[in-house]
């Protein structure tokens, strides 16, 4: 059969026409759903932290550890600024109140009106856990904020659109799923979707938030002690503590370096003691109050050539201890004290049948130490 070749070039002039058509439909199309989702999407807002300290403050975060801090509770970053947005203004300022220390914390939406001012006090040398306590209270105040945001820009979602919101019962995400009928327009309000119900990174309950209220710290010193050997003796002692909001527990290794007792005759001999202690501790303020515990040994020598022979005894006391801390640049802190000490068992130095000297009821001891607080 014969095609006119007339009809084979109306044919092709035919498709190309339909391309033409077809192919400028199909873009437009492309370029209005882009536009649509572009519009539907709403913007994240930004978080712009400002922090600082009264230069008379010492412990305090430093900005850096206080902004992070403050995102390790969130489960997003809300310092990373989307582009063209107004960013949410958080300024935290510490400083002095007397009698206390005060974090007053304010937040100022987009468009620049002060929402809202929280305060937080804390005692003279709980800067750190002032500092904490305040990361934690932007951190909910940031998750606030974020969800007025979401509620004001997905006030009228696109169709069929999920909305984001950040909120302390989801730490991840909450989407709003539409109606059963799927329609947006039959008046039913949207159904929440199930979230999980565990808290957030930092809220009380949270393995995190212990953390933040354990602190430990080392420390070193020495000191005067009289009544505790035969004669007014120096000595120096290591130790750990943990802190626990008012309370402490520690441990500690020392010794008194040698002391010596003489008699009218001439005889004498030298003592010595090193030890292990443990105490637990209140405090307020400032100040602390402790019970301790010793345990260690004792050991004397003769100073004589014909009595040098070294004996030594088990030492066993319990007392008190009480003193004040001043906080220096953190993480230090100057530590005086002094106390009281009672052997169980009154030691008793002699040669032959003449006694040198006989343990007290009670030593003292006046020493000072420096704190180092490492977590």
């Amino acid at each position: 059969m014969e095609v006119p070749w007339r009809h084979v070039a109306a044919g092709f002039a035919m498709l190309r026409q339909g391309v033409r058509i077809r192919f400028p439909l199909g873009a437009a199309g492309a370029i209005l759903l882009a536009a649509r989702v572009a519009a539907a999407a709403p913007a994240q807002p930004s978080v712009e932290l400002r922090y600082s300290a009264e230069d008379s403050v010492v412990g305090c975060h430093s900005e850096p550890t206080f902004r992070h801090a403050v995102r390790q509770r969130l489960p997003f970053d809300p310092f990373v600024a989307p582009p063209n947005s107004a960013p949410i203004v958080v300024t935290v300022r510490i400083d002095r109140s007397e009698p206390e220390l005060r974090a007053t914390i304010t937040l100022t939406e987009p468009d620049g009106v002060a929402q809202a001012t929280q305060e937080l006090t804390e005692e003279h040398d709980g800067c750190a856990t002032l500092s904490a306590a305040a990361a934690l209270a932007v951190s909910l105040t940031i998750e606030r904020s974020l969800v007025r945001a979401a509620e004001r820009g997905n006030s009228t979602p696109a169709e069929g659109a999920p909305l984001r919101v950040v909120g302390a019962q989801a730490p991840t995400s909450q989407l709003l799923a539409p109606s059963p009928s799927g329609s947006p327009d039959n008046g039913q309000p949207p159904t929440p979707a199930v979230t999980s119900k565990r808290p957030p990174p930092g809220l009380p309950g949270s393995k995190r938030d212990v953390r933040n209220v354990i602190d430990v710290h080392t420390h070193a010193g020495g000191g005067i002690g009289l009544g505790i050997l035969p004669a007014a003796a120096a000595g120096a002692r290591a130790g750990a503590t943990v802190e626990l909001e008012r309370w402490t527990a520690g441990v500690e290794a020392g010794a008194w370096l040698p002391a010596e007792a003489s008699s009218p005759p001439g005889g004498g001999a030298r003592a010595r003691l090193v030890f292990l202690s443990g105490s637990v501790c209140g405090r307020h303020g400032r100040f602390f109050a402790c019970g301790v515990a010793s345990l260690g040994d004792l050991r004397a020598a003769g100073t004589e050539p014909l009595l040098s022979r070294s004996s030594g005894s088990t030492y066993v006391a319990f007392g008190g201890r009480a003193g004040l801390e001043v906080p220096l640049h953190h993480p230090f802190a100057l530590v005086l004290y002094t106390g009281l000490i009672a052997p169980l068992v009154r030691t008793t130095l002699r040669i032959g049948d003449e006694m040198l000297w006989r343990a007290p009821l009670a030593g003292a001891e006046l020493g000072t130490s420096i704190r180092i607080t490492i977590l």
